[in-house]
């Protein structure tokens, strides 16, 4: 679970920060089973509102494992019901995001490699970040060389070439900021980049 910042709300086109925004989904995990998905944003469970990842955690904390349960989820801009069996110890780790500083960028500042063998994290999906500048948009929200890039905006990447992409479609829509789902030292978070100054 992820709080949500203008700059990532932004990003991701929801008109508020309220809500837990979910970074990774366990394959086979109860969340998985129930059809929950890598950037869905929690807003409800069992009809009590989710403000913050606390919230959801709090919630879940106290509803007997085995129990069903209703989350309402908002994706892709549609508000919708899911209903989840809990797991034995469900996972309320919080991820960190960057900072919100919405420094100006003409680029993003990342030089992009494609994830195979001799890359960090080996062959798998995504793009491994060879190189952040260190006076770039990407460094000042805490990128790293090393870190794998699996989502941008709304496509899955597999090259380095669907970054630059969905960075174009972005801008395109004129959105303020784009939502990378990256991947590091195994666990998964969502990055907002601000797209222009402002």
């Amino acid at each position: 679970m992820q709080a949500i910042d203008p700059t990532l709300a932004s990003a991701l086109g929801v008109s508020d920060s309220k809500g837990a925004l979910i970074g990774a989904v366990e394959t086979d995990g109860p969340a998985a089973r129930a059809g929950l998905q890598p950037g869905d944003i929690v807003t409800g469970f069992n009809g009590r509102p989710i403000v913050a990842p606390r919230d959801l955690a709090e919630a879940v904390g106290a509803v007997k494992p085995g129990a069903a349960v209703s989350i309402a989820v908002l994706r892709d801009g549609h508000q919708q019901e899911q209903r989840v069996t809990l797991g034995d110890q469900p996972d309320s780790r919080e991820a960190k995001g960057g900072p919100a500083a919405a420094a100006p960028a003409t680029g993003l500042g990342l030089a992009l490699a494609p994830r195979g063998r001799g890359t960090p994290g080996g062959a798998g999906p995504g793009v491994v970040v060879a190189e952040v500048r260190p006076d770039s948009v990407a460094a000042a929200q805490g990128m790293q060389p090393g870190d794998v890039i699996l989502r941008a905006g709304d496509r899955a990447v597999t090259r380095p070439g669907d970054v630059a992409e969905a960075v174009t479609a972005a801008r395109r829509d004129n959105r303020p900021a784009i939502a990378l789902q990256i991947e590091r030292d195994g666990g998964r978070a969502f990055v907002a980049l601000p797209l222009r100054a402002g």
